[in-house]
């Protein structure tokens, strides 16, 4: 088991980079949300679920994952994304999208190539829990430890799969709690 840190700023709309740590307090990378242009950036401050764009960077400074909304007649109603994952000298591509409209239990559902997953909420919990969605395993679990008024929500978030990357799993969790 993996366990990460990080602090998400109350105020959706930032783009301020913030820290991703380890279990030892080192710090892994950061994580940040991202515009591609300033009507966009204009745009969500009306609307704050419009324009989830996210990216994940390493220690070294290399962009990791980078997960950008998908924009178009069908996605109106429910959000899709495209995840890219830059390995050392590939990149995967796939896509995660909204599974559920209400906000009461919200889903999303997402297919990596290795396996289809399931990330969900229920009422009244704090805990984000990332399912394989044919084994029905807890690949990973997400939680908020307290919330530190007024501007930050300290965030654990714990992988048990090895075969699961922290910061793809990172990124899709912010992307999660962007959206809901």
């Amino acid at each position: 088991m993996r366990n990460y840190q990080f602090r998400i700023p109350l105020v959706k709309v930032t783009t301020t980079p913030f820290l991703l740590c380890g279990t030892n307090g080192q710090q892994v990378g950061t994580i940040e949300r991202f515009f591609t242009t300033k009507g966009q950036k204009m745009f969500s401050l009306l609307f704050t679920s419009w324009f989830n764009h996210v990216r994940v960077v390493d220690a070294n400074g290399r962009v990791r994952v980078e997960a950008t909304q998908v924009h178009n007649f069908r996605t109106l109603v429910q959000s899709q994304w495209k995840v890219s994952r830059y390995d050392q000298e590939e990149t995967y591509e796939f896509y995660a999208k909204q599974a559920t409209v209400v906000k009461t239990n919200p889903r999303m559902i997402y297919n990596n190539g290795k396996q289809e997953m399931i990330i969900s909420r229920d009422l009244g919990d704090k805990r984000v829990r990332f399912t394989d969605r044919e084994s029905q395993q807890l690949v990973a679990e997400g939680f908020y430890k307290s919330i530190v008024p007024p501007k930050f929500l300290d965030m654990t978030l714990q992988v048990y799969s090895d075969e699961s990357d922290e910061f793809e799993t990172v990124c899709l969790y912010y992307l999660f709690a962007l959206t809901n």
